[in-house]
């Protein structure tokens, strides 16, 4: 292969199937680099694939059994609201004179 100026000249046919249009690059080189892009492609989809997978993921803390009281402290702002209201109504008027039970007693089974 000869170059004169700009131009390139082929010597044979055999170089004239070899070189590609780009700056020289012969089809050998050219069919490498699109396979190297192709591999890079298709490893960039696999790892924004699994990466997006992974947004949805909780972390979770495991151990072993054990007998023990479990305490949680939470610390918000806002108001308490029960699920249920539940109206306690009387339906007879009057004035409550004794109660027989003390305040935090359990109470006791009937028999």
């Amino acid at each position: 292969m000869k170059r004169n100026n700009d131009t390139m000249v082929l010597s044979n046919s055999r170089q004239a199937a070899n070189v590609c249009n780009w700056w020289g690059i012969s089809v050998k080189k050219k069919k490498i680099i699109f396979i190297v892009l192709g591999i890079i492609v298709v490893a960039g989809g696999l790892f924004a694939t699994i990466r997006m997978k992974q947004n949805g993921v909780v972390t979770v803390q495991t151990g072993r059994t054990l007998k023990q009281d479990l305490t949680s402290i939470v610390t918000a702002s806002g108001e308490i609201k029960p699920r249920n209201y539940i109206n306690i109504g009387a339906n007879a008027f009057g004035r409550i004179t004794d109660l027989l039970v003390k305040e935090g007693s359990r109470p006791a089974r009937q028999r």
